[in-house]
C-alpha cells in the first residue's frame, strides 16, 4: 500500500446554489472531479455547502449558526490571504448598498460562484479562487484541483492508496458515501 499521511486533507466546496444554472455544468465537473480525489486518496474527504450569493454581517441572517458559520469562513479566509501573500480582489466583493425607499445603507459581501477551501488538519492551507500575487496569476478551482491530482501519493506498484483498498473489497462503504454529503442546512464547527 501506499505511504499514508497521518494529516488529513478535507475540502469544501462552496456554491452559491444546486439548481441547474450557468454554473451547473461546472459545478458537477468539480463534484466528479473530488469523487475521483477522494477515490485517490488525494483528499480525505469533502462536503459541498450552498452559501448563497451574499452576505450582510450586520443582519440577523448572519447571526443564525449559518450566518455564523459563513462569516467564520469568510474570516479564515481573509487572515490565509494576508499570510500568504494572496489577492481576494475581484473574488469576494465588499459592496456599499443604499436604499432610496427606506434610506438604510449596509455593506455586504458578495461571493464567487463556486469556491474551493483546502484543509489540512483544521488548519484552511489553499483557497481557490484567489489571486497569487508573486506569480501574478488567478488560481481557480480546475487549477487547484489538477495541483491535488498531481499531488496523489502512489506507491511502487503504480497504484493509489484507494485503488488497493478497492481491490482488496473495498469499494464505497456507508463511510465513504457519507463523505459525499451536501449540507445546506445547520452545521455545528
Amino acid at each position: 500500500m501506499g505511504a499514508t499521511s497521518e494529516r488529513e486533507r478535507r475540502i469544501e466546496l462552496y456554491v452559491r446554489s444546486l439548481a441547474p444554472g450557468g454554473t451547473h455544468r461546472q459545478q458537477d465537473t468539480v463534484v466528479r472531479r473530488l469523487d475521483d480525489l477522494l477515490r485517490e486518496s488525494a483528499i480525505d474527504d469533502y462536503d459541498v455547502r450552498v452559501w448563497g450569493d451574499r452576505i450582510c454581517h450586520a443582519s440577523a441572517s448572519a447571526r443564525t449558526a449559518d450566518g455564523r458559520h459563513v462569516q467564520d469562513r469568510l474570516a479564515r479566509i481573509e487572515r490565509w490571504a494576508d499570510e500568504e501573500g494572496r489577492s481576494l480582489d475581484g473574488v469576494y466583493r465588499e459592496v456599499h448598498c443604499d436604499s432610496a425607499i427606506t434610506e438604510e445603507s449596509w455593506t455586504e459581501v458578495r461571493f464567487p460562484e463556486i469556491a474551493l477551501a483546502e484543509f489540512v488538519d483544521d488548519q484552511l492551507v489553499h483557497l481557490a479562487p484567489s489571486h497569487d500575487e508573486d506569480a501574478d496569476e488567478l488560481v481557480r478551482v480546475t487549477d487547484r484541483l489538477a495541483d491535488l491530482a498531481d499531488e496523489t501519493p502512489v506507491d511502487v506498484s503504480g497504484t493509489t492508496a484507494r485503488e488497493d483498498e478497492a481491490s482488496d473489497g473495498g469499494g464505497d462503504s456507508p463511510d465513504d458515501q457519507e463523505r459525499r454529503r451536501i449540507e445546506a442546512g445547520h452545521v455545528d464547527h
